[in-house]
């Protein structure tokens, strides 16, 4: 059986990676499940994969759910619809892979070689360094509570005082009639 091997390092202060040996005929999702397993985290997040470039730039995006209806004008193909031999050619290509949009989890992923093998696959080859708990990470999303502190921000990072005349609907109040509305 021919195989693609990924190195898959998670963006983290520690190095932390592991090298995967993945079917050829195998899909997205197939991979997306193993970096999971491999790194010890559950399945309930959404994720993508990104094709990319040698600066890691994300590039075509490879969604595990087809988000469409929602938030794009046109369907993009699932992990489940794109096989790994689709869209990896070569030794050297690379992907950005996204899990928990909410606290951003980015892993760095490059085909490191073309294996033919009797073991049955996905394998991982290789663990190197322990891996955080995926929930150990700070969401970069700020909620603001009903205990905690309300400040107006500007898009400087200035505070500015609450002012009525600063609110984005006054504008509107006296232009509209309910009766209108009807």
């Amino acid at each position: 059986m021919k195989g693609i091997k990924f190195r898959v390092v998670l963006d983290f202060e520690e190095d932390v990676f592991r090298d995967i040996l993945m079917p050829e005929d195998a899909n997205f999702e197939a991979l997306h499940a193993e970096i999971l397993r491999s790194f010890g985290y559950p399945d309930n997040q959404m994720a993508s994969f990104y094709m990319s470039n040698e600066q890691w730039d994300k590039g075509e995006e490879i969604p595990l759910f087809d988000m469409n209806e929602e938030f794009g004008p046109e369907a993009l193909p699932t992990m489940k619809e794109v096989l790994l031999a689709q869209k990896i050619e070569e030794k050297g290509q690379r992907l950005v892979y996204v899990y928990d949009f909410m606290l951003m989890w980015c892993f760095f992923v490059e085909v490191i070689g073309f294996e033919e093998t009797t073991e049955n696959l996905p394998l991982v080859t290789t663990i190197f360094g322990s891996a955080p708990d995926p929930n150990s990470k700070e969401s970069d999303f700020m909620f603001e509570t009903e205990s905690s502190p309300s400040s107006n921000t500007n898009l400087n990072g200035d505070d500015e005082e609450n002012d009525e005349d600063d609110d984005i609907f006054s504008d509107f109040e006296d232009s509209f009639d309910e009766d209108d509305l009807r």
